[in-house]
């Protein structure tokens, strides 16, 4: 699903239709099959599961249409209207500014931080306990270098250091899919495009 590009990772979801003839033969063959009837009815175990597997069903269906994060580098095309106007209310996101990668490891919410580049700049932003927004950002044309540290395990996230004349600060990207490297290729791409200040 996250090698596939826009729109064709919906593949994904729409394959679950390929089983429906399969498992209309199979209760076809079935009917009046005692051993079926008997296991068609409901128990606690599959109500266990039911409850069990529901919201993780769920958790799974809101991060991949990215209502929630996903847990991967996405495509700014993809970030749903809200985030954006987030971004927009805490002056994160200019007008004429259109994102080309995003990564949040937020569990539920994009506020809750952010590292994202632009075709003018690169942000990374997160959220303080006492709910303060704090962002640090550098034109393409200001920075002076890109320093990573590629992850060597799915349980850590690459970083990305971007240097400045006045500062440093990290952009924090999941290795998920390997799309760190995507993130950090095109980064570059942006940076080495800039005009001189």
């Amino acid at each position: 699903m996250g090698n596939l590009p826009d729109p064709y990772w919906l593949l994904y979801f729409l394959s679950i239709v390929l089983f429906i003839p399969p498992l209309l033969a199979i209760n076809s063959l079935n009917q009046g099959n005692r051993a079926k009837q008997e296991n068609s009815r409901l128990r606690p175990i599959n109500v266990v599961a039911y409850i069990t597997l529901l919201p993780i069903l769920l958790f799974a269906c809101l991060s991949a249409f990215c209502m929630i994060p996903s847990g991967e580098v996405v495509a700014g095309s993809r970030l749903p209207e809200r985030q954006l106007e987030f971004l927009r209310n805490y002056y994160l996101l200019a007008p004429g500014e259109t994102i080309d990668y995003f990564y949040s490891a937020g569990m539920f919410s994009f506020e809750q931080d952010g590292n994202y580049f632009t075709n003018y700049r690169v942000v990374s932003y997160w959220k303080e306990p006492d709910g303060s927004i704090y962002a640090a950002h550098a034109r393409y044309a200001d920075i002076e270098d890109i320093k990573v540290v590629y992850s060597k395990s799915f349980l850590e996230d690459t970083v990305v250091t971007i240097v400045t004349a006045d500062e440093e600060f990290e952009l924090w990207v999941s290795r998920t899919w390997r799309k760190d490297t995507r993130f950090v290729y095109e980064l570059r791409q942006r940076w080495r495009e800039a005009d001189p200040p």
